[in-house]
């Protein structure tokens, strides 16, 4: 009988830590905010204007994003310059950066031995679509209808959930001024 309860009660307390372990998790998700708030100066003294940046977390909508912005980097526009870098993890290799320039556009991607990607863009030029349509001086609204969400701010990102992989849209007078992309090198 003290066996049994011995057992009873290790299996309640196993089960109390595992529901209180998912219960902190759920918190943590559930944490997330869309909207961020930062404060910047404005030019009268002691005066602040709020600058917000509204996330959209998508992947499938980063999914074609980065799809697209693959593509753009093939475009015969562009000139290369290749720098040499070292590879953090091991010592006798050598990567390179490819930065990629046209007009007022500018990749990078990382090229490691077997692989290359974008890991940083720039795009202020209108020549250059993501999603066959969204391009700088595109309207904000018509933007909207392309990706299907409102956009409440003029410095909108849309990434994944753990803002690895980020496209940042800033709008200037409803219209889209400058498409940047941040994306991960490890």
């Amino acid at each position: 009988m003290m066996k049994l309860n011995s057992y009873l009660l290790i299996g309640l307390l196993t089960l109390f830590i595992s529901c209180k372990e998912r219960e902190k998790v759920q918190m943590k998700v559930t944490e997330k905010k869309p909207m961020t708030e930062l404060k910047g100066k404005t030019n009268k003294i002691g005066e602040q204007k709020k600058v917000t940046v509204q996330y959209i977390e998508n992947d499938s909508l980063l999914a074609k994003l980065i799809s697209d912005l693959n593509r753009i980097a093939l475009n015969q526009k562009f000139t290369s310059q290749k720098t040499p870098i070292k590879n953090r993890h091991v010592d006798d290799l050598t990567d390179t950066i490819i930065t990629l320039t046209y007009d007022n556009t500018i990749l990078e991607l990382y090229k490691a031995e077997s692989e290359k990607w974008i890991f940083n863009a720039k795009i202020k030029n209108a020549e250059f679509k993501l999603l066959d349509s969204i391009n700088v001086y595109k309207s904000k609204s018509r933007i909207e209808n392309i990706i299907g969400s409102e956009l409440k701010s003029d410095s909108v990102k849309i990434g994944n959930l753990e803002q690895t992989s980020v496209f940042i849209f800033k709008f200037e007078n409803g219209k889209l001024k400058v498409i940047e992309y941040q994306g991960y090198v490890d």
